[in-house]
C-alpha cells in the first residue's frame, strides 16, 4: 500500500467548545494510527478531518502529529448547533474534496466509522476512481427503536438515536455491496455481515484496537 487516506470526519460536536471523553471508534482509529506510523506501513498516511477531529488527534496521540498529513475541511462553528445540518455540510464538503483529489490503484481510503461524513465521501471517491481500495469501519449495530432496550430517552436523545439507527441501516447496505473490506471489533458485528453475504475473507475483528500479540506475550504471573 502506498497511501492511505482516513477519513476521520464524523465527529458530531465542536471539540474547541466540547470536550468529551474518548469514544471506543476513536481509540481504535488512534491506536491504529500509532501503528501505521511506528511502522511506517505506507508511504503516505493522510487523514482528511473537520478541525474538531484534528483537535482530537492532537490532544490523544501528539506523537504521531508531525507523521501525518492533514486535509482538514471547513466547518463553521455555528452550524454545531444543529447536529444534522453539521453532518449533511461534512458529507457534501468531503465527497467534493475526495473527488477532486488525484488517486491511483495503490490508494486506499479507510473510512473511520459507518457515519454518513466518513462512509459516504469514500463510496463517491470509490465511484470516482474505481481502481482505489475501500476499507471502511463498522464498529456499533445501532439500538433499533422498536427494541424495548432501546436505551434513549428524551426527545433529543431518541431523536438522535433514532436518526442514527436509519442512516446506519443505509450505509450498512451500501459498505457491504461496494467496501472492499470491513473493520469491526467485535464478533457480533462481524457475523452481521457475514449474514448478509458479505465474505468472511473480507472482514477483519480489530477486538477493541489491542495489539493481542503484545499481550500475549506478557508472561502469566504465578500468583493471580
Amino acid at each position: 500500500m502506498k497511501r492511505l487516506i482516513v477519513i476521520f470526519n464524523g465527529t458530531p460536536e465542536d471539540f474547541r467548545r466540547v470536550r468529551g471523553g474518548l469514544s471506543g471508534g476513536d481509540r481504535i482509529l488512534f491506536e491504529s494510527l500509532r501503528v501505521w506510523a511506528r511502522e511506517r506501513a505506507v508511504e503516505s498516511l493522510e487523514v482528511l478531518t473537520c478541525p474538531s477531529g484534528r483537535e482530537r488527534v492532537r490532544l490523544y496521540a501528539p506523537e504521531i502529529m508531525d507523521k501525518l498529513v492533514f486535509h482538514v475541511l471547513p466547518v463553521p462553528a455555528w452550524m454545531y448547533r444543529c447536529f444534522p445540518l453539521v453532518f449533511l455540510w461534512k458529507t457534501l464538503v468531503a465527497m467534493f474534496k475526495l473527488i477532486r483529489m488525484p488517486m491511483d490503484e495503490g490508494t486506499t481510503l479507510f473510512a473511520a466509522s459507518d457515519l454518513f461524513p466518513d462512509s459516504l465521501p469514500a463510496w463517491a471517491a470509490r465511484v470516482k476512481h474505481p481502481r482505489i481500495r475501500w476499507v471502511c469501519a463498522f464498529f456499533f449495530t445501532a439500538a433499533s427503536p422498536f427494541d424495548s432496550r432501546f436505551p434513549y430517552r428524551g426527545f433529543v436523545p431518541v431523536v438522535r438515536g433514532v436518526f442514527y439507527y436509519y442512516t446506519q441501516a443505509f450505509c450498512f447496505r451500501l459498505i457491504r455491496r461496494k467496501a472492499d473490506h470491513v473493520t469491526a471489533c467485535n464478533e457480533i458485528d462481524r457475523r452481521k455481515f457475514l449474514a448478509a453475504g458479505y465474505p468472511p475473507e473480507r472482514v477483519t475483528t480489530l477486538y477493541g484496537g489491542v495489539n493481542m500479540q503484545e499481550a500475549d506475550a506478557v508472561p502469566e504471573p504465578p500468583q493471580k
